[in-house]
């Protein structure tokens, strides 16, 4: 092979690994932000998942039904927590 066609090979080799890298670092990035939103998705469904059990608990000791012990028990609350709804 020529020395020019060497040289043609090697930057065709060159420009295809560029193209592969910056395909990866989108791909990469592209994970990354999607990631970011999921868990700042999660973490909000966690507080209000949260805010709905204090809600549940609050309503439970209001009916006056159960003890604060019973609904920290049955709710996995603290119960300095329940004492305080």
């Amino acid at each position: 092979m020529s020395t020019t066609k060497n040289r043609q090979v090697a930057n065709n080799w060159d420009r295809e690994n560029a193209v592969a890298l910056a395909e990866e670092r989108a791909v990469e990035k592209a994970l990354k932000r999607e990631r970011a939103k999921a868990e700042q998705l999660l973490s909000k469904e966690r507080l209000k998942a949260e805010a709905e059990k204090l809600d549940t608990a609050r309503s439970i000791k209001e009916m006056g039904v159960l003890t604060d012990q019973h609904i920290a028990e049955k709710f996995k609350l603290p119960l300095e927590v329940v004492e305080r709804l």
